[in-house]
């Protein structure tokens, strides 16, 4: 316990005091440097990576490729075939606990298709934890109640308690009503849930069905718009943060400025740009080594930020997690180019339509554009935008469908916009 706790310690101090950095020039040096002694060190740990002896050398993955041989892409050659079972189980009991081989265990909800799997050994769990507290908590001496809503629980969530953190786990297959009760109960002082259940805790506040009053306020798991974050600011009265975590590690927190940063002192971002300012990450994670995330590419869309933060810091920052990659919209032009229609073109259409807007929805399906809009009065007016802006682009063969019901599973993550087909 007492070398548990001296390594929490360790990598608290480190990234909270000691991961500063006077020039961007210094810190990509040094991240340089680190990512050199990670490929020397580590590689040959994995069977897809042990004939690479140089970062440049690496080809670049994906979730599908990893998945398919996970056994080449951690050091201790488990397979899925033999974490699958455990998983699922988990999943049907709701039952995070059980680990394989000491190493905690976890798969990802699989909204772009294919599910990921987790491995994360001890003393990673511990690394987590003290890079989570370095860079989230306001103070450390102050005693926190986390309540925590995701579709599943892990280990690696569970080792946040503490004599000063309190951590309460609240399950989205559970029924909405039962767990927004005993949230008024457990009385949070930091609230971390999914936008969409933000909303609805936000709506039971101003309904008066509860009285909570968290001074931290974290959006997780999905994508966090500008009106809902306006939204939720307005009712819970702070600065809604975020967390971009997922199957992959730890990638970027907002800073006390409100700023995204994402956590380059961890991980490396290579940039696959779409358009001046919109990237496709690949990522390479420089502190874990049970699994490899090396020239990793994700499936997001990222939307740069230029300029200084306040907080003095030299790590990127970005100004939006703006969706998936498979959900831009694709159309052939009258020259029977591609054009993409970005998420943020379209979530733009409806809100600038009216601000009496409550909640929409866009769903491509192959040449059909299906749009739910909340209060369905301003319909007509969503659509003329949305035409207008799809003419813009020259884009002739599409169709507009008004549709009165839009998908909602608290379960699964909330895509305003997304593609279908």
């Amino acid at each position: 316990m007492m070398k548990r706790n001296i390594y929490l310690l360790f990598y608290f101090l480190k990234f909270r005091y000691f991961s500063k950095f006077k020039s961007r020039e210094k810190f990509l040096k040094w991240q340089r440097k680190k990512v050199n002694k990670y490929v020397k060190k580590n590689l040959k740990n994995y069977e897809f990576y042990k004939n690479y002896k140089a970062f440049e050398e690496i080809p670049i993955v994906d979730k599908k490729a990893m998945m398919s041989d996970f056994y080449k892409f951690n050091k201790y050659k488990l397979s899925k075939e033999e974490i699958l079972p455990i998983l699922h189980e988990a999943e049907r009991t709701r039952n995070f606990s059980p680990k394989i081989n000491g190493l905690t265990i976890g798969l990802s909800s699989g909204t772009s298709g294919n599910s990921g799997i987790f491995l994360i050994s001890e003393k990673e769990e511990i690394k987590w934890r003290g890079i989570m507290v370095a860079k989230l908590l306001p103070s450390i001496m102050k005693k926190e109640k986390i309540a925590f809503f995701l579709r599943a629980n892990s280990n690696l969530y569970e080792t946040l308690k503490s004599k000063r953190i309190k951590f309460k786990f609240f399950d989205l297959f559970e029924d909405y009503e039962v767990n927004v009760k005993e949230l008024d109960i457990y009385s949070p002082t930091m609230l971390v849930a999914p936008a969409q259940v933000l909303k609805l805790i936000a709506t039971d506040i101003v309904q008066g069905r509860i009285t909570i009053n968290p001074r931290k306020v974290i959006s997780i798991a999905e994508v966090l718009t500008k009106e809902d974050e306006l939204f939720l600011e307005s009712i819970f009265k702070v600065k809604i943060d975020q967390i971009y975590q997922s199957t992959e590690g730890f990638l970027a927190f907002t800073c006390k400025y409100g700023n995204l940063h994402l956590n380059e002192d961890a991980v490396l971002f290579e940039r696959e740009y779409i358009d001046e300012k919109r990237f496709i990450p690949i990522i390479t994670d420089f502190l874990r080594d049970s699994q490899a995330m090396v020239r990793y590419r994700l499936n997001d869309v990222l939307v740069e930020k230029t300029g200084k933060c306040d907080c003095g810091s030299v790590l990127s920052m970005i100004e939006e997690i703006e969706g998936r990659e498979d959900d831009i919209f694709k159309f052939k032009n009258i020259n029977g180019e591609i054009v993409n229609i970005f998420s943020d073109f379209l979530r733009r259409a409806v809100i600038s339509t009216d601000l009496e807007i409550e909640e929409y929805q866009i769903v491509k399906e192959k040449n059909t554009i299906k749009i739910y809009v909340e209060p369905n009065k301003y319909y007509s007016n969503v659509e003329r935008n949305i035409e207008n802006l799809l003419n813009q682009n020259n884009i002739i063969d599409y169709e507009l469908l008004q549709v009165f019901e839009k998908n909602i599973d608290l379960t699964k993550k909330k895509r305003r916009v997304y593609v279908i087909d």
